[in-house]
């Protein structure tokens, strides 16, 4: 296998949807009839009915691109097994379609099938399958060079070359050699400056191909930047567009949650809801219950059980489940609780990075303190100085606690200081657990190492930024993938 598995961790829903819509729009506009320009925007509201019914309409070669997105779309909202095998055989034909397409322009053929090869790439980690996910992604570097290579100004080739210089710039340095090795490289340049001028270049094209590019660039700042709070802020530009589509409104809600926002995606949530956006979704209401929870409002329950009822899809199940077992540990309901950590362990399966957690959570942590859980759901929901005055009390009963539980601790008021733009605060707490806690075995030690050399590279001060990338890449990831090391790597590669 030549490419990291990482690379192929993207397991949230919208963003697979996304990374779809946001190729697939370019071509989808001139010289159109009127039902085949309403295509992209049916799927960006997720009508699929009406897309299908418009997509019959059109000639065998037209349908292609629309037949590829609509099979990977229904293969990602239904996150099971035997759609996924239906969409390998549908797109191993649609591939050798497009390339028989007599009289067609060799830039768009080249954009289909990269548009494709990433689809295929994406399906096919989604259910574990890195081998051929890696083979995938080759393959959409080929055509990608073909794009540059005929239009290397057009936003589309600026658009890919975004895309792909991200992705392959959070390689490992062992791969990162083998991918040098078999010719794979990039122009100089930042992949997110590059995303974001595609998507500011689309200005006076459709509707559909301006939010498509906008919500790539969102959800590749919510996979790989840094700053949580930066796919947000691109989000903001993006509602400008249209700010009442589903994929739009649904971009807002876990651009809202990664940020730390929690009233604003409860407030989306609820535009969501009142505009029947939900029945489309089941996945909806996964988030809403999330989001409750971080609120501490009781109507997280309901929402949760409300996935779990109406969800056909394998995946998420453990992660709703281990939610509300957090909801019953606060609410003091221990036999609940208990039952609740059980369907984690005995329900849906662990294809995706959510479910992986919730099985680990309850197999390191099922005993965790609620005064530490409430530390947890204060910073996962945005509520960052509550989470500090919280932290702050638990301090000062310092004895009372474990290290292990002592390092949580701090942890959570170091980042929720971090997340405020207080990094002297931050740092001051980040160095008090890496100078006196470094022998905990917790995957938050490396993070806060490599979350450290981050303030310290925008502070510019070299040196030490260079100490802390160093301490992280000494540092056991404790299973926690190699997230760490790839960014501690990929930050010194920066600052060389």
């Amino acid at each position: 296998m030549l490419i990291h598995p990482f690379f192929f961790g993207m397991n949230k829903i919208v963003k697979f949807l996304v990374l779809l819509l946001g190729f697939s729009a370019g071509h989808f506009v001139n010289g159109q009839n009127i039902a085949e320009s309403q295509i992209p925007l049916l799927l960006l509201n997720l009508d699929m009915d009406r897309a299908e019914t418009a997509i019959d309409e059109l000639s065998p070669d037209d349908q292609l691109s629309y037949l590829a997105l609509q099979g990977f779309l229904e293969t990602m909202l239904a996150q099971n097994s035997e759609t996924h095998e239906q969409f390998f055989k549908d797109s191993r034909r649609w591939l050798k379609d497009i390339e028989g397409i007599e009289g067609e322009n060799s830039f768009v053929r080249a954009e289909k099938l990269f548009n494709l090869s990433i689809f295929r790439a994406i399906v096919a980690s989604q259910f574990s399958n890195y081998s051929q996910a890696a083979r995938e992604l080759i393959r959409s570097y080929r055509n990608y060079k073909k794009l540059v290579n005929e239009h290397p100004a057009h936003p589309t080739s600026q658009h890919a070359t975004g895309l792909m210089k991200v992705i392959f710039e959070q390689i490992p340095d062992s791969y990162l050699r083998l991918t040098k090795a078999i010719g794979i490289d990039f122009p100089d340049g930042d992949g997110f400056e590059m995303l974001a001028r595609s998507f500011r270049m689309t200005t006076g094209q459709s509707r559909s191909t301006r939010v498509s590019r906008g919500l790539l660039w969102v959800f590749v700042l919510w996979e790989f930047h840094p700053e949580s709070d930066a796919c947000w802020e691109a989000w903001q530009e993006v509602k400008k567009i249209d700010s009442q589509l589903a994929l739009v409104r649904y971009t807002g809600v876990v651009s809202a949650l990664k940020s730390g926002k929690n009233e604003e995606a409860l407030e989306i949530l609820s535009l969501m809801q009142a505009d029947r956006q939900f029945e489309s979704n089941p996945h909806l209401y996964y988030l809403l219950g999330k989001a409750y929870l971080y609120a501490g409002n009781a109507e997280a329950i309901h929402a949760l059980k409300t996935f779990l009822e109406l969800s056909t899809a394998d995946n998420y199940i453990k992660s709703a489940w281990l939610r509300i077992a957090w909801f019953y540990t606060m609410d003091d309901e221990v036999s609940k609780a208990s039952e609740s950590f059980d369907q984690v362990v005995n329900s849906g399966n662990d294809d995706v990075w959510a479910d992986k957690q919730a099985l680990r959570e309850v197999a390191e942590h099922h005993a965790l303190r609620k005064e530490i859980l409430k530390l947890r759901l204060l910073y996962d929901g945005g509520y960052y100085q509550e989470c500090v005055l919280a932290s702050e009390a638990l301090i000062r009963q310092r004895d009372t606690f474990s290290d292990t539980e002592y390092v949580e601790i701090l942890y959570r008021k170091g980042r929720s200081y971090h997340e405020q733009g207080k990094y002297e605060q931050s740092l001051l707490v980040y160095d008090e657990i890496l100078e006196n806690y470094s022998h905990v075995k917790n995957y938050q030690i490396p993070k806060i190492a490599i979350l450290s050399a981050y303030i310290l590279y925008d502070l510019k001060r070299k040196e030490q930024c260079l100490s802390r990338i160093d301490f992280c890449l000494r540092m056991n990831n404790y299973g926690y993938q190699s997230t760490f090391k790839r960014q501690a790597q990929a930050l010194r590669r920066k600052l060389k």
